[in-house]
């Protein structure tokens, strides 16, 4: 199954990862309140609203992201049916600061996962870079949003209020709405603090020091992936154990088979033998967590010399050379 949609099904972890699907269906209800209450026209915008709250959980963001993105686009869709932005005009600018900075963060994280945009991460300047990238695309969703408003108002309710000064205000919070998001990217899409706490506690009792051993040895892996038709394929890899993270890194390219089976399927399985003694060995189970792109090679030159070559050099495919980390999720072995 694609990982956006395993991300999807998969069951809340967590109290605040229940309070966000909870925020969902109450928006979800609220559009049948809106349609009784308010008509077809308030139902259709508080539906739209409510639509936008799925692609947190799509995406799969951190709690907090979640919640926040739900309640400010609900909010803004019942602000419209409740008539606050005539009632108020000053209304309009926060929640075009905050729906549209917390939608472009989640576009660009959309984005980024399925491999349309790098991540900013991976560049020599990674906060300017989210910056950069965000703020572009938070000022194309506010003029999505202003187009939006303008269709509204011209051929479906005259009600729905336009103008120059009100366009150009909204694209300017907007604006500085995805920046500041931009800003804020590295928080905004860490995983959940409880998962990062639950995982290191397993660590903690599963990394013995015989597996830390292995695992830090240069030694080869065999790392499993899935077929896209459920078959299972073996290849020996070089790797890096980074074990206050709880990752293990591999350099490959987008060109190979592997790197396709993964982004079907992130799941991987990574066996190593005892230097030792080879009767005993290590077993890692996790999943892809990130992809970086690595151009020149470097990581490759660094596993090489790791893996006993002091003289290694960058590859003939450096070009396509990426770096695959992959989230340690339980360890066994003997």
């Amino acid at each position: 199954m694609d990982r956006v949609m395993s991300t999807f099904l998969r069951p809340p972890r967590g109290w605040a990862e229940v309070l966000a699907d909870a925020v969902r269906i109450l928006g979800a209800i609220s559009v049948i309140v809106a349609g009784i209450g308010w008509g077809p026209l308030a139902a259709a915008t508080v539906g739209f609203a409510s639509f936008g709250t799925l692609v947190p959980r799509l995406v799969g963001v951190r709690p907090g992201f979640d919640i926040a993105f739900a309640l400010v686009i609900l909010t803004a869709g019942w602000s419209s049916v409740l008539e606050i932005y005539l009632a108020a005009r000053w209304w309009d600018i926060p929640i075009h600061f905050a729906a549209t900075g917390l939608a472009a963060a989640l576009l660009y994280l959309l984005l980024m996962q399925r491999r349309i945009l790098a991540d900013a991460a991976s560049a020599p300047r990674p906060v300017a870079a989210a910056v950069l990238v965000t703020t572009a695309l938070g000022l194309s969703l506010s003029v999505f949003w202003e187009v939006a408003e303008w269709f509204g108002h011209t051929f479906i309710d005259e009600e729905i209020y336009v103008g120059y000064a009100d366009s150009i205000g909204d694209m300017v919070a907007g604006g500085l709405g995805a920046l500041v998001a931009g800003s804020s990217m590295r928080a905004l899409s860490a995983h959940s603090r409880a998962d990062a706490v639950r995982l290191n506690e397993r660590m903690a009792r599963e990394l013995t020091h015989h597996f830390h051993r292995i695992l830090s040895a240069p030694v080869f892996g065999h790392l499993a992936t899935v077929r896209h038709d459920g078959a299972v394929q073996v290849n020996p890899m070089w790797f890096e154990f980074d074990a206050a993270s709880g990752t293990i890194r591999f350099t490959h390219t987008t060109t190979r088979r592997k790197f396709k089976n993964l982004q079907g399927n992130p799941t991987m399985t990574l066996e190593a033998l005892d230097p030792e003694n080879p009767h005993r060995y290590v077993e890692v189970r996790g999943s892809l967590v990130d992809v970086t792109p690595d151009p020149e090679g470097d990581f490759y030159v660094r596993l090489g010399r790791r893996y006993g070559n002091p003289d290694q050099q960058p590859p003939a495919d450096k070009a396509d050379r990426v770096i695959l980390v992959m989230q340690v999720e339980k360890l066994a072995g003997r």
